[in-house]
């Protein structure tokens, strides 16, 4: 199973490669928030961002769950996931 370092990293490593978000040096960090008032990632890069999470970590979203996202940060979304993942064992 992932560590919360592993499972942060990853996420932002979703952001940066996968996505291709344009992301200054220092700006990703575990309190930036995914939608408003944060990276600004609008519904269609949430969902895209959420597909991308379930792909990774091999779990599933309801769309709920997904649009739910842009409301987390970073740390948040991989906390939540890594408690999603701890319940699937």
């Amino acid at each position: 199973m992932s560590t919360d370092p592993d499972i942060e990293h990853e996420i932002r490593k979703i952001i940066e490669v996968d996505l291709r978000w344009p992301v200054s040096q220092g700006e990703l960090t575990s309190a930036t928030k995914l939608g408003q008032d944060g990276l600004n990632l609008d519904s269609v890069m949430i969902i895209e961002f959420g597909i991308r999470v379930e792909q990774r970590f091999q779990t599933q979203f309801s769309d709920e769950e997904i649009l739910g996202l842009a409301d987390r940060t970073v740390g948040e979304t991989a906390e939540y996931l890594r408690q999603r993942l701890a319940d699937r064992s």
